[in-house]
């Protein structure tokens, strides 16, 4: 039975292919990175593909980050973060520009694993110009437990994680918010999917200019040197 219709118009029948509606799934097809959660509008797109310029960096001297063709999620490029032997020493990536339209926005990055973690947060911040906004997340790897930042300013335990066991692997977390509303929403964690309903955002006095800001930081455990490897790292809004 015929089914679909002609590339040119969707109101005829052809007997052979399905059309494509979706430009979601095209550009899956053709290659997106975002195909893990589809839901949102992009806003923000980092694979890393042409560099690291738009990034800062933040670590101690000793520690060896930046752009790095060892590993990617797709295409030949992520960003490489490894920490200096100092204990617990914050070591990350950090990205300002301007801010989307405050609405349901989610942060979502790809990450692999690797030895001697301590602490792995990842925070989208956006300045409104009246307040600072967090949606922020942070990952004990001594007990698993995954942390966000929110009522009241307190850190509340949410559920737990268990990141890839090697360099080789990426695993994916999405981070979902109201920022219109001051509510968070939604975390999915590779392949678990968290209700965050209940917990709303801390909004902190600020009047600075507004903008958007990403950071996502690892910290190693004692005196080891923990690795990273960040690909695919994506702002929506609209969330539903």
């Amino acid at each position: 039975m015929p089914h679909g219709g002609p590339d040119w118009s969707t109101g005829g029948q052809i007997g052979t292919v399905h059309t494509i509606e979706d430009l979601g799934e095209l550009a899956a097809r053709l290659g997106s990175p975002v195909t893990f959660d589809r839901r949102g509008n992009v806003v923000f797109l980092e694979d890393f593909e042409s560099g690291d310029e738009r990034w800062q960096t933040e670590g101690d001297e000793s520690a060896d980050m930046g752009w790095s063709a060892e590993r990617a999620r797709n295409g030949g490029f992520c960003y490489k973060i490894e920490t200096s032997k100092v204990s617990s020493a914050n070591t990350g990536i950090h990205y300002k520009g301007s801010r989307p339209r405050l609405s349901s926005i989610g942060l979502e990055f790809s990450h692999g694993g690797g030895d001697d973690w301590n602490i792995m947060t990842a925070r989208l911040r956006i300045y409104d110009g009246k307040y600072e906004l967090n949606s922020w997340l942070r990952y004990h790897d001594a007990t698993g437990v995954i942390d966000i930042y929110a009522d009241g300013g307190f850190y509340i335990p949410i559920g737990t994680y268990k990141p890839p066991t090697t360099i080789r692997e990426f695993y994916t977390i999405k981070l979902v918010a109201d920022f219109k509303a001051l509510k968070y929403k939604r975390l999915i964690a590779n392949n678990q999917e968290i209700d965050l309903s209940s917990h709303t955002i801390y909004p902190v006095n600020n009047l600075t200019q507004q903008h958007m800001e990403i950071e996502i930081v690892v910290s190693s455990a004692a005196t080891g040197i923990a690795h990273m490897h960040v690909d695919d790292i994506i702002v929506t809004q609209n969330e539903p």
